[in-house]
């Protein structure tokens, strides 16, 4: 769990959870972002572990290359 301020002052506690699923396809849906999460995700895609060992953003979490190299139980 993490506590922190957005930068339009509201207060939020995160608790994110992450998943490892294989799908044939996906197609992502925001029918249930609000109307700032809209306005802030530009895109989605997908990437591969190559892709985001040299991605010029913050990736988070920041340890998510370990997690995918986790061998799932």
């Amino acid at each position: 769990m993490d506590d922190f301020i957005t930068l339009e002052g509201e207060p939020v506690t995160s608790d994110e959870r992450f998943f490892r699923l294989r799908t044939a396809s996906f197609t992502p849906d925001h029918a249930g972002h609000t109307e700032l999460e809209r306005a802030l995700i530009k895109e989605f895609r997908w990437f591969t572990a190559a892709e985001l060992a040299e991605w010029h953003e913050p990736v988070f979490p920041v340890n998510i290359l370990d997690l995918l190299q986790a061998e799932v139980s």
